[in-house]
């Protein structure tokens, strides 16, 4: 019973081998059929031109090895496609004449076993080996790892060339992959191996490009990091001066200018080199900063880009500012400016208001010299900017000279206009009283007496009576309803006096003021009144007044 299963199992090994070996033969010529139906369906139906048919006969030759590879070369289906070539091939050669025509791959004669046998061996020695498609698929794998490599590459552009490892690194890749394609150098003609082949030649060519235009870029670009050292260092010296605010100091604006234009032409000077190296220069980011590792990278050169950009901006910035809020001020002056000029010396109360009052004359002086710095500062930003107001205010600045020479000359006539009130009593006694009083201590609050030229009463001397109350709360109720209610004390006192006004010339110091006092005698008051005695009750310093005027009337 073994001795038939085995038996059985022999045959089946066979016999599924002898299955296996025609189901081998068969796909071959079916393979080889397929190429030819794809041959003719180029060729048919239209003109074929002859580097068409150079083409095809080149294909037809390696499709004519993969027929000749096939073992049983009897197959009925093998004389059918071993005539489908000849017909194929003499059509391609028709193509191409008068040219030279290539002779066509004699088959196979099968007249004897001993020449078929013979005539099999020596076609299978001539014909390259086949590639397997285990073969084919690693070197499509090669070939698309190649692609990958260019299209990673072309992607980044020129600019990694600049650096040799990263020239190294691709440079080691491309070798990696031409070692891996020399183990099917006997396949060299096989289509598989020659796109392979092509698409190393390609990244090889676009390497040995890329380190040309990088040369190229280094050459121009120079020592990239030390350029771009020596910008950060000027970048960091760089500080924008203060904007000038009134009041101004002489020659401020033109220096601010100065420093301005210094800073403008150093920046523009630094800025110039950077869209170059942005554009060409390889710098790659990394998380360190420059401080760290000394090497600036594109964020740093976009930080360098952004500051000085900045700083331009700032610089038109301020300028316009400064030439708005400095128009503004112009503006204000010539308007004070012809406010001013309208004193008039002549009228009493401009003559006491704007010239004679203590303290006065020096002011208007002060706003007016103040108002010649402004205009002449203005004059040098208008000559500096080269703005078209600069006529305008030259004009303004003459304006203000003028205005400043005849103040002086308004005061100089009001100060001789300056008089004593004219009197309204020449009472004696009244005189001696304000004297008296004048000598007496002064309240609080008011001037002390100077020496007294003279002393005229300029009111009638008059009776006076008042009652004023002082109220005190002890308590305030405040009701459900809100109502307030408040308690306390009210206490009346009753006033009644005399009174009667005077104007004095005193000398303070090396000039002379005018001044008016009001005197009281009271005979009624409250706890702190003064009775019974006269007193000041008001005193005020009034203008100016030359001693030669002090008796004119």
């Amino acid at each position: 019973m073994k001795m038939i299963i085995g038996v059985l199992f022999i045959s089946l090994v066979i016999g599924s081998g002898l299955v296996s070996a025609a189901g081998h033969t068969d796909r071959q010529i079916e393979n080889v059929l397929a190429d030819f139906s794809r041959y003719e369906k180029q060729i048919g139906g239209s003109s074929v031109t002859p580097n068409t048919a150079k083409r095809i006969l080149k294909l037809l030759g390696l499709t004519r090895q993969r027929l000749d590879g096939v073992a049983d070369k009897a197959n009925p289906a093998w004389e059918k496609a071993d005539a489908r070539h000849t017909a194929l091939h003499n059509q391609l050669n028709n193509v191409l004449k008068p040219r030279k025509a290539q002779p066509a791959t004699p088959a196979p004669k099968n007249n004897t076993t001993a020449t078929s046998a013979q005539t099999t061996k020596k076609s299978t020695a001539s014909a390259p080996k086949e590639m397997i498609s285990q073969h084919q698929i690693r070197v499509k794998k090669i070939k698309r790892d190649v692609e990958s490599v260019f299209d990673t590459m072309d992607k980044a552009g020129m600019k990694p060339f600049q650096d040799p490892k990263y020239v190294q690194k691709y440079q080691q890749s491309l070798d990696r992959y031409k070692q891996a394609i020399k183990k099917y150098q006997d396949f060299a003609a096989h289509p598989t191996i020659i796109s392979a082949q092509e698409s190393m030649a390609k990244l090889e060519k676009m390497i040995a490009f890329g380190q040309q235009q990088a040369a190229k870029d280094l050459t121009v670009l120079g020592d990239v990091q030390t350029r771009l050292r020596k910008i950060n260092d000027i970048v960091k010296k760089l500080k924008m001066p203060t904007v000038p605010r009134i009041p101004f100091k002489k020659g401020e604006i033109g220096q601010w200018l100065a420093e301005l234009g210094t800073i403008r032409q150093v920046g523009s000077k630094t800025f110039k080199p950077l869209p170059q190296i942005q554009k060409m220069a390889y710098l790659p980011n990394t998380r360190f900063t420059v401080e760290q590792t000394g090497t600036y990278e594109m964020d740093d050169v976009n930080r360098l880009d952004h500051s000085l950009r900045g700083m331009a901006s700032k610089i038109e910035t301020d300028l316009k500012k400064f030439r708005d809020d400095l128009q503004v001020n112009v503006e204000h002056a010539e308007r004070d400016l012809s406010m001013m000029q309208g004193y008039d010396p002549t009228k009493e109360e401009d003559r006491l208001k704007h010239f004679l009052y203590e303290g006065r004359a020096e002011e208007i002086k002060g706003r007016l010299a103040s108002q010649h710095l402004l205009v002449s500062e203005a004059i040098t930003f208008s000559q500096r900017m080269k703005s078209k107001d600069l006529d305008a205010r030259q004009k303004l600045l003459q304006r203000v000279e003028k205005a400043t020479t005849q103040y002086q000359s308004n005061f100089n006539k009001a100060l001789s206009l300056a008089r004593m009130p004219t009197p309204v009593s020449t009472d004696e006694a009244l005189l001696t009283i304000a004297r008296k009083a004048l000598k007496n201590a002064i309240p609080p609050g008011y001037d002390t007496v100077g020496e007294i030229k003279r002393i005229v009463i300029t009111s009638k001397k008059v009776h006076r009576a008042n009652d004023v109350t002082h109220e005190t709360f002890d308590d305030i109720d405040v009701s459900s309803s809100g109502n307030i209610t408040m308690s306390g004390t009210a206490i009346t006192h009753h006033f009644e006096w005399d009174e009667y006004k005077v104007v004095s010339a005193e000398k303070v110091g090396d000039k002379h003021y005018i001044y008016y006092t009001s005197l009281a005698y009271y005979t009624e008051g409250g706890q702190k009144t003064k009775l019974n005695q006269w007193v000041v009750t008001g005193r005020l310093k009034g203008a100016e007044i030359p001693a030669k005027n002090i008796h004119l009337q």
